[in-house]
């Protein structure tokens, strides 16, 4: 094991000094992996290079470094290579770069016992006291509370360094994912861009937005390959989150988010228009805000794919005071012409429909075909969660919108819309 720098010296990890891994970050690498910690193979450098059987490691000698134990041989065999990058252009690093070591009890002390005459007379002598025998050992396991804070705030001050060429940052795990300032919790942005990069300063050290110097770099959550051991089925979404890594690098993901024509303030004319252009899309998509409550509706969006309209989005904001019961009227009947014509596609129909009949008058005869994201996915990933932020995590090209809810509403149903075209869009090629 490699012993601990000084710059180590004051952490409240630093045990007996041993078992320092540091991070490896070639030169001109454009992608750096965030991990949390080190395992016994990082730290007593042995590579996993294959199994023989399905538990036997087969291992070689190399420094100490991260990833190189079995979760390292998971990354490298399955999940990098769909990033599309090559492994000299990889950096990875450790939230904390040594393993925890906590105190194990082998035999509590025994107190002083002073010299005494028993009853038959026989002298016992003096018994000293007898120091605990404790050993110290290594674990995987993070620390906790105040010791977890303070090793990760120590650790990011001394090591932490992403070089000029990093374009994107990785993190992998909830540790990782909250050292880097990512909203919590991890799972609600798995597969997503941190709406706050990562700042770096000129020395490439990590800094505040206020710096005037700083460089921002995009910060895409994931799970930690090692939580696939107890989580299965999050497979299939981590491996679609490693293939965004090179659409990040490439500047293909995400697309900024969709444009919206607000029905209240158009005229009669656009307001035809868009629905002429809606007509020769593959499909539509109608998605409502409405009080859980009264069920009353408030904002109603509806969306074609925007390979079919460079202004994908409609809504109409149903009571607003501006909002005309002509301009209503004439809404309903271009959207009830639509649905009409064309399939429909909602993210849980059984949710909106008595909306739209009590609001539009909107009723089942009134569709030509309606599909459901929610049931789709539940037939094709029954183990999977079939809520639109789940499909939309593995699924959709946009930014996060659900945490907009009650912020922007008009910006939240857009990206349900949108989320749930890209949602279909897959569906579609699943089924295919």
């Amino acid at each position: 094991m490699l012993p601990k720098p000084d710059d180590c010296i004051g952490c409240p990890m630093y045990g007996d000094g041993l078992g320092y891994v540091p991070d490896k970050i070639p030169p001109g690498a454009k992608v750096l992996f965030l991990l949390q910690n080190p395992g016994k193979n990082e730290e007593e450098g042995r590579r996993v290079i294959g199994y023989e059987g399905p538990k036997q490691e087969i291992t070689e000698e190399c420094p100490p470094q991260p990833l190189i134990g079995p979760t390292g041989y998971s990354f490298h065999k399955t999940f990098l290579p769909l990033t599309g990058v090559d492994r000299d252009e990889v950096g990875l690093a450790n939230v904390l770069r040594c393993r925890m070591q906590i105190q194990k009890v082998l035999k509590p002390a025994s107190e002083a016992v002073p010299a005494y005459t028993d009853a038959d007379g026989i002298h016992h002598p003096e018994q000293p006291t007898i120091p605990a025998v404790i050993e110290s050992e290594r674990t995987n396991d993070m620390p906790k509370g105040e010791t977890l804070r303070a090793a990760t705030e120590h650790c990011t001050r001394a090591y932490m360094h992403v070089p000029d060429s990093v374009r994107l940052i990785v993190a992998q795990g909830a540790h990782a994912w909250r050292a880097l300032g990512g909203p919590q919790p991890l799972d609600e942005w798995r597969g997503y861009l941190s709406p706050e990069p990562a700042h770096v300063s000129p020395e490439g050290l990590l800094t505040t937005a206020d710096d005037p110097e700083e460089r921002s770099v995009p910060v895409l959550a994931t799970l930690h390959i090692s939580d696939l051991n107890w989580r299965p089925k999050m497979d299939l979404p981590t491996r679609k989150d490693f293939l965004k890594v090179g659409h990040v690098l490439e500047g293909t993901w995400p697309w900024g988010w969709s444009r919206i024509n607000n029905a209240n303030e158009i005229s009669d004319e656009t307001l035809f228009r868009w629905f002429e252009q809606a007509a020769m899309a593959e499909f539509l998509v109608i998605d409502t805000e409405y009080d859980r409550d009264t069920k009353a509706l408030s904002l109603l969006g509806v969306a074609v794919p925007e390979e079919n309209n460079p202004v994908p989005v409609m809504q109409l904001h149903w009571w607003r005071s501006f909002t005309s019961p002509g301009r209503r009227s004439l809404f309903v009947d271009l959207l009830m012409d639509l649905v009409g014509k064309m399939p429909t596609v909602f993210q849980n129909v059984l949710a909106d429909m008595p909306v739209l009949r009590r609001a539009c008058g909107l009723t089942w005869e009134s569709f030509k075909h309606i599909e459901d994201t929610m049931q789709a996915h539940a037939v094709l990933w029954c183990e999977l969660p079939h809520d639109l932020e789940f499909q939309a995590s593995m699924d959709s090209r946009y930014p996060k919108t659900k945490h907009l809810y009650g912020v922007d509403m008009e910006r939240y149903n857009a990206g349900d819309l949108m989320d749930t075209v890209c949602a279909w869009q897959a569906r579609l090629d699943d089924f295919s």
